[in-house]
């Protein structure tokens, strides 16, 4: 199905969060039920708008809004899905509501709630932007919105040295593949897609791998850059831990598969990001506080692996990539339901065996198609896959039943993406047998 084009779909997705965050902002402690039902009626229409785009997407007429902002240095206001950006737009939609629902009004306040509804804004701008300025800017928005989400200085302080530093070096990615573009096609675009088409400059593919993994390193993060995951998420109610691991976990993995990869995936630094994302797993396993907080950064290491498996990315290893992403946050979303650093834990619960069960059939793919390439990495992965899943399952309690219920939502989510696999593939790597079947 082809939307209309007076209907600018993907722009009153985007803006509703915002729009009700706006109308959320009115004074009075005697209001926050009234405030309540408005965040949560705008969350609840940004859902039905995704799943609408969800259910009547075309491979082959994707919607896509395109608005010159300054034609002569080609800076665009450009909004695009394809398959997995439709996947990922319902997700970030039933997130925000999750997080709306988790916690009373009482609980939740004004501040937390105009945030969370301009954390989803932000999310969604990252997930159709298509534009590098325009991607940049909701990074930033993002990146502020959850640092304010925090509350408390010095893990404010902590978590906007790290993300601050990778979202700096995006910027210079961006800026650095925007010149590029323009001396190889002689005219000014900072459309992403262009970013990874850059093969007339062989010289630069390595330094520019490297840059673009710097900027997963510091914001995902990967081991060793990950003093600020423990801290951050013990400081955030439910609300805040559900955005921060099941939204903005995707910000900089998915930067680096849309601007950084394929074309720069046979550089040299592969195998060196391989070895990081190795360590971040035995990481999550090993690390000695009994807080599944550390858990963020091995899931990151598998999400890497995949997105890296093989090193010469086909059709599979893409899909298998992208679904690892989502998984992810899924997965850590499940996980955010639980309060970290939990004391009272009480062995092996039902509930996290969920958690464990949205790792396994991409973690299968991701360390089955690495072994050809990287068979020492891989082992290594394999250990700390291992020793995070025994980890997950010894550190949480029992789940609190009205928590079990928002288990529901996910766990059915988990169900869809597993049904539809070829969103995970982009439209020029799809098989002919996948492409006969759309």
């Amino acid at each position: 199905m082809s939307w209309p084009p007076a209907l600018p779909i993907l722009s009153v997705l985007v803006w509703t969060p915002a729009a009700g965050a706006l109308l959320s902002a009115f004074p009075g402690g005697d209001r926050a039920a009234l405030r309540r039902k408005v965040a949560i009626g705008f969350a609840a229409l940004s859902l039905i708008l995704a799943l609408a785009l969800a259910l009547t997407f075309d491979p082959g007429a994707g919607p896509r809004e395109l608005r010159r902002w300054i034609p002569a240095l080609g800076l665009s206001y450009d909004l695009f899905v394809d398959g997995f950006g439709s996947i990922l737009v319902l997700w970030v939609a039933l997130l925000a509501l999750l997080a709306l629902v988790s916690v009373g009004s009482r609980e939740l306040g004004r501040r937390a709630t105009c945030l969370i509804l301009l954390a989803e804004t932000a999310l969604l701008g990252l997930v159709t932007a298509s534009d590098g300025a325009l991607f940049l800017a909701f990074y930033g928005a993002g990146l502020l919105v959850l640092t304010l989400l925090l509350g408390r200085v010095k893990e404010m302080k902590t978590f906007f040295f790290f993300q601050s530093a990778g979202a700096t070096l995006a910027v210079v990615y961006v800026a650095i593949s925007y010149h590029l573009t323009w001396i190889q096609t002689g005219f000014p675009s900072a459309e992403i897609a262009r970013f990874s088409s850059l093969v007339s400059f062989p010289d630069f593919q390595g330094r520019m791998f490297l840059l673009g993994a710097a900027v997963v390193a510091f914001a995902a993060p990967l081991f060793p850059l990950t003093s600020w995951v423990s801290s951050s998420t013990s400081a955030l109610a439910t609300p805040g831990r559900l955005l921060l691991l099941g939204g903005w976990s995707l910000a900089p993995t998915l930067f680096f598969a849309r601007a950084v990869l394929p074309s720069h995936a046979r550089s040299e630094g592969a195998l060196f990001m391989m070895v990081l994302a190795a360590l971040s797993l035995v990481y999550a396993g090993l690390a000695p506080r009994r807080s599944w907080a550390p858990l963020l950064v091995g899931c990151q290491g598998l999400v890497v692996l995949g997105l890296l498996s093989p090193t010469a990315p086909t059709a599979e290893g893409v899909a298998a990539g992208r679904a690892g992403m989502l998984q992810l946050a899924l997965a850590l979303s499940t996980l955010a339901l639980w309060k970290p650093d939990s004391e009272d834990a009480r062995g092996p619960a039902f509930t996290s065996g969920i958690a464990v069960a949205m790792f396994l059939p991409t973690s299968w793919f991701v360390l089955r198609e690495q072994w050809t390439t990287a068979p020492a990495s891989t082992a290594l992965a394999g250990l700390g896959l291992a020793l995070m899943m025994l980890r997950l399952v010894r550190t949480l309690p029992p789940l609190s039943r009205r928590r079990s219920v928002l288990l529901l939502p996910l766990l059915g989510f988990w169900i869809l993406s597993l049904l539809a696999p070829s969103r995970f593939l982009p439209a020029d790597t799809k098989s002919p047998a996948t492409a006969e079947e759309e």
